[in-house]
């Protein structure tokens, strides 16, 4: 009875698959959160912000109901003495 070789073994080295994967992972993650930031802006800058002056900050304290944007000025008289309301509606 002869007995035979045992058949040879060849290596195969593991595949590294972690980096792809976690690669992958971050560019997922990255275009979910520019998805969220564009989102949130393009609803902002289309939303209605005001219904009344009481709506508005400081800064912008007028409130244009017909658009629901709240502007540092809606006529001269909003402005400080000397002022004038411009057509993009701030005083200068």
């Amino acid at each position: 009875m002869a007995f035979r070789d045992p058949p040879p073994q060849y290596y195969v080295p593991e595949s590294n698959n972690t980096i792809p994967t976690v690669a992958f992972f971050i560019v997922v993650v990255i275009v979910i959160v520019v998805a969220v930031i564009l989102y949130v802006a393009i609803k902002k800058a289309t939303s209605t912000s005001c219904t009344s002056n009481l709506d508005c900050p400081s800064s912008a304290k007028k409130c244009q109901i017909s658009s629901g944007l709240c502007l540092q000025c809606l006529t001269s008289a909003d402005c400080s003495k000397g002022l004038y309301c411009s057509t993009n509606n701030t005083c200068g």
